[in-house]
């Protein structure tokens, strides 16, 4: 009888369990700043529409986020902005920011689905993303050092350097960390 008791205690008991000790995993939580200036922690799933966040307060307590009220979000160890399209964050310093987009496209003529990666820098002040790179895509309008040489025409080392090719495409997150120890702005 007891041994009944028990076994029926756990199959009623473990998926509560298991879902609790999955909520405060630090490694699953998340963390919204809306842009009212709120900190939510809790877990946090991304969805097109927006974010799904439930606090681990209260487990069942599901509400749904517009990303147009997120300053920005982060799940695990990746961090997220909304700029009109949610954005990775590779790279964040005081003078600028360094973000990425994975987009699924089809690949002519084969009709192919490809992973492309877009590269974006973005200063504070500034209102858009400037695109400076793209991983996967065939045809990419401008050069790299034409347009990294133009967006840093405010730092003339950098240029040089990139002219250069002491820096190149596969240097992003170094060209930000030498835009923000060296140049002025």
């Amino acid at each position: 009888m007891f041994l009944r008791f028990f076994v029926l205690l756990n199959i009623l008991l473990v998926p509560f369990l298991s879902k609790a000790q999955r909520i405060s995993n630090s490694d699953e939580l998340g963390t919204i700043i809306t842009k009212g200036g709120d900190t939510l922690i809790g877990d946090v799933k991304q969805r097109d529409s927006g974010l799904l966040f439930r606090s681990t307060d209260n487990a069942s307590d599901k509400k749904r986020i517009s990303y147009t009220d997120v300053a920005s979000f982060q799940i695990g160890k990746n961090k997220y902005v909304y700029f009109g399209s949610v954005y990775k964050v590779e790279k964040e310093g005081k003078k600028i920011g360094l973000y990425s987009k994975e987009i699924t496209g089809t690949n002519q003529p084969t009709m192919n689905t490809t992973l492309n990666t877009y590269y974006y820098f973005k200063r504070p002040d500034e209102s858009r993303l400037t695109q400076i790179r793209a991983v996967g895509v065939v045809s990419f309008k401008a050069s790299f050092k034409t347009t990294v040489q133009k967006y840093f025409s405010d730092c003339p080392d950098l240029q040089r350097l990139i002219e250069q090719e002491t820096f190149g495409k596969n240097q992003l997150v170094e060209i930000v960390d030498y835009y923000e120890s060296y140049c002025s702005n």
